[in-house]
């Protein structure tokens, strides 16, 4: 079962997608690799709401043939309603994209993992461009979804550990205008921005029309918007393409490596790069929202076809039943499988994939500046006293 969006608040469902197939084909097309079985993925379009997705899920509960596993959701608050629930079933859910923090807490999602970091693990590379910028008075401003919220408390702890000094904390709900204009009024000049895109292209028509924004203002956002985020029309704005692209000029992103650069071979027997040619080949280079994500679905498929795999062996050695034999009351299949998911390792478009004890994955963070169309990025590794090893533009 896969539950990706094809449209709402992120509807990077066609990415992902066209990635998963392409990683189903080459499993399929491997005799080492679940020998004697197939693997089809059965998708729906969750819109990114809540309600729908779990809709989705149940109805794919209640109707033949069994799902083994659901690779999904893609929109955080989706894979929160859903992965609450899903483990009741014994199904384990593994989602390519979704990054809320909330979702590392085992005790609620206890069969959940993802091929992605949740966003509060971005927090130190921020504490430490903070520090090497001598920036110690910081506003931050987030959409009200535990997505944001969680994050930008960790954020504000680390801060405050720092002996930085939190100007304001504005919380948006509906209209963005209140809190964009407390930013102004207090004074903030480096502001941390939390939001999902179509809200972001609000608070820029406001932070333009107020004039917050410029060389003496920072703007530090979330690294998984796509390409050209801010060129769409959006409700309850009056702005023009134009002006939001003059207000974002100059912001900072913070975001997990997507694709190695390194010229590594990974399980499929192509580099990083070799395969993204492959992607970009399927989708012919359609622009497709979210683009940067897609490949991750990559990383899922691969993940879900060796911890089947695994499981498969593991039976086998075992002398019990067959991976055709798991049903919803399966306990004992349910949890073998997510232990093994929880432990594949091996070399994917990322990078090594793995995973740690909240089934999260280990990445390594970019932190890139849009200025005058040129992006130029800083890399390094997920943890305190992160130092940035390189940059390249762009």
């Amino acid at each position: 079962m896969a539950l990706y969006p094809f449209h709402g608040a992120w509807h990077g469902g066609a990415a992902v997608l066209a990635a998963s197939q392409l990683a189903l084909e080459q499993v399929n097309q491997r005799d080492d690799v679940l020998p004697g079985y197939r693997l089809n993925l059965l998708w729906n379009d969750t819109g990114c709401d809540p309600g729908l997705g779990l809709d989705l899920m149940f109805q794919h509960l209640y109707s033949p043939p069994t799902k083994i596993m659901i690779i999904g959701a893609l929109c955080s608050i989706v894979s929160q309603a859903t992965a609450q629930v899903s483990h009741r079933w014994n199904v384990v859910q593994l989602s390519p994209v979704s990054s809320s923090p909330a979702l590392s807490n085992k005790s609620r999602f206890k069969m959940f993992l993802r091929t992605n970091s949740p966003d509060s693990d971005i927090n130190p590379a921020k504490i430490e461009m903070f520090t090497q910028f001598g920036w110690s008075k910081i506003a931050t401003i987030h959409q009200a979804f535990e997505l944001f919220s969680v994050a930008n408390d960790g954020l504000i702890g680390l801060m405050k550990k720092k002996g930085m000094t939190v100007v304001t904390s504005e919380i948006i709900t509906t209209d963005p205008i209140i809190q964009v204009r407390n930013l102004q009024e207090s004074g903030a000049r480096i502001i941390v921005g939390s939001f999902y895109a179509d809200m972001a292209v609000r608070v820029f028509c406001e932070a333009y029309k107020i004039g917050l924004y410029g060389p003496k203002i920072a703007w530090i956002l979330v690294g998984w918007y796509s390409e050209n985020w801010w060129n769409v029309s959006v409700p309850n704005t009056d702005c023009t393409i134009d002006q939001i692209k003059e207000a974002i000029d100059g912001y900072f992103a913070v975001d997990p490596i997507r694709v190695n650069p390194k010229p590594e071979l990974t399980i499929s027997g192509q580099t990083a790069h070799e395969i993204q040619k492959l992607f970009l080949q399927r989708i012919n280079h359609e622009p497709l929202p979210a683009l940067n994500s897609g490949l991750q679905g990559f990383d899922a498929i691969w993940t879900a076809a060796l911890a089947l795999n695994k499981t498969m062996t593991d039976l086998e050695n075992n002398g019990s039943a067959r991976l055709e034999n798991f049903t919803y009351q399966d306990t004992e299949m349910g949890k073998l499988l997510f232990n093994n998911a929880m432990n594949t390792e091996f070399p994917g478009v990322r990078g090594w994939i793995s995973f740690n004890k909240k089934g999260d994955l280990n990445s390594i963070y970019r932190i890139d500046r849009f200025q005058d169309h040129v992006n130029i990025s800083y890399i390094g590794e997920s943890h305190e006293g992160l130092q940035f090893s390189s940059c390249w533009h762009m």
